[in-house]
């Protein structure tokens, strides 16, 4: 739900590699042109798109201690994270409406039709269908048995850092190696297919707290949680309006650095392993996460059907550099909880904390998670060109987070939007309009 642009200097870094037309300057317009921000107008936000973008409406009194904290600490509050400067500490907007969470699907089906789209449920894509060198269309498995769909011009595939890799190398598409392993007939050998997997490494601290004022489960807090039911019954406000990361910040790890490369999320709840280890009372947890990994994973399959799960490597931590910095940040962290006013909650932490950063790195073995944002497995340069155009097969354009030759410094969905947007322009301008104007604003 968090709404993160990722810093300019991402963009611009696409540019340098390669990507022509993925500059700052070049992607803004396309940020601006999917937000509908209820707080912000200004030249570098939108008020007009299918996205909304809003404050919360009900912000934690602990979440202001967050913010409290850091300033003690010596971090700048930074009032949009979206706008001139990233760095700082403050408070997140979401993609909200009326309290509460609004998808991309919610914000972009009001455009759909029955004459233009037709949405297939309870099917799954089994593969691409190639003929001649050439995507002709898809072959899917659904209530009414397996069909073939055709393209009068190109297929545009969106399945996501995981999924399209998959999909691809189930068709036949992929690394020779991988897929003779699999059983799967070579189509197209694509060496860098499901390859330079990136994803944001997340270290996670809960803190218990003897109050009931955080989520959680006890009896003495029931009371306040029906209270907090009923008040986003009728209100949409409340704790139950919240996002649950309601607050962070993005800082350096070293002075000299050109953009922050750690991120924080102040969580109103113990959310340990993801919520999958549930915790008995209240508290709050605090996300340190590390924004520009140098660690690389790969997505690969060992059976050619699609229904089969992929193997995947995510390879966190397998670069020295990402431990050193992430130690770093979570340093910074533990200085920001050590403050006065979140001292005041009387908290206490779920596990004993380390005492030197070789305890730390031990630590961080055991316990460093994913953050849910994986990048990069059919990379511009590598696998697609800047067009979006599969490089050595006609009639496939990629558009999601697959593309990305390096992963943003930030929350990924607002990054996606902004891709579906491009691409929408890129496939218009080449099918549709030799005079079309692509977005400038």
């Amino acid at each position: 739900m968090v709404y993160i642009r990722g810093h300019r200097e991402d963009y611009n870094q696409w540019a340098q590699l390669g990507c022509v037309g993925w500059s700052w300057p070049e992607v803004l317009p396309y940020f601006i042109r999917a937000e509908n921000n209820s707080t912000w107008n200004t030249a570098l936000h939108g008020t007009e798109g299918p996205l909304p973008v809003a404050n919360l409406k009900t912000v934690n009194p602990a979440s202001i201690k967050f913010v409290e904290a850091a300033r003690h600490a010596g971090f700048r509050v930074t009032e949009d994270f979206n706008g001139e400067h990233q760095d700082g500490v403050g408070f997140y907007q979401v993609f909200q409406k009326d309290g509460q969470r609004f998808s991309a699907y919610q914000a972009y089906s009001q455009y759909l039709t029955t004459q233009n789209v037709t949405v297939l449920t309870h099917s799954i894509t089994q593969r691409l269908i190639v003929k001649n060198g050439t995507v002709t269309g898809v072959e899917v498995q659904g209530q009414d048995g397996t069909q073939h769909f055709f393209a009068d011009k190109e297929v545009i595939l969106c399945a996501g850092a995981i999924g399209t890799p998959h999909l691809l190398m189930c068709s036949g598409i992929g690394p020779a190696a991988v897929l003779q392993r699999a059983g799967v007939p070579l189509i197209h050998d694509s060496p860098h297919v499901g390859q330079n997997l990136q994803d944001h490494i997340d270290y996670v601290r809960c803190v218990k707290v003897t109050g009931t004022e955080l989520l959680g489960v006890s009896f003495k807090g029931t009371h306040r949680l029906l209270k907090e039911f009923k008040a986003y019954r009728s209100m949409r406000d409340g704790m139950f309006s919240s996002n649950g990361a309601e607050c962070g910040g993005f800082l350096k790890t070293a002075p000299s650095l050109a953009q922050p490369d750690i991120q924080m999320h102040f969580v109103i709840a113990m959310m340990d392993n993801h919520g999958r280890t549930p915790h008995y009372g209240h508290g709050y947890s605090c996300h340190t996460c590390l924004l520009k990994p140098l660690s690389r994973g790969h997505v690969s399959i060992t059976h050619a059907d699609i229904k089969k799960r992929p193997l995947i490597n995510i390879g966190l931590l397998s670069n020295s550099h990402d431990t050193e910095r992430l130690i770093r940040g979570i340093h910074m962290m533990n200085t920001i909880l050590s403050q006065p006013p979140l001292l005041a909650l009387n908290g206490k932490p779920l596990r004993p904390l380390p005492i030197n950063d070789a305890e730390w790195e031990s630590e961080l073995r055991r316990h460093a998670q994913s953050a849910y944002h994986p990048v990069g497995t059919c990379a511009m340069g590598r696998v697609v060109t800047p067009a979006l155009n599969y490089i050595g097969l006609q009639g496939l354009r990629i558009a999601d987070a697959s593309i990305m030759p390096t992963i943003i410094s930030g929350n990924t969905q607002a990054a996606c939007a902004m891709i579906g947007e491009k691409a929408a322009d890129l496939i218009i301008a080449d099918h549709y309009s030799s005079s079309y104007s692509r977005c400038t604003s």
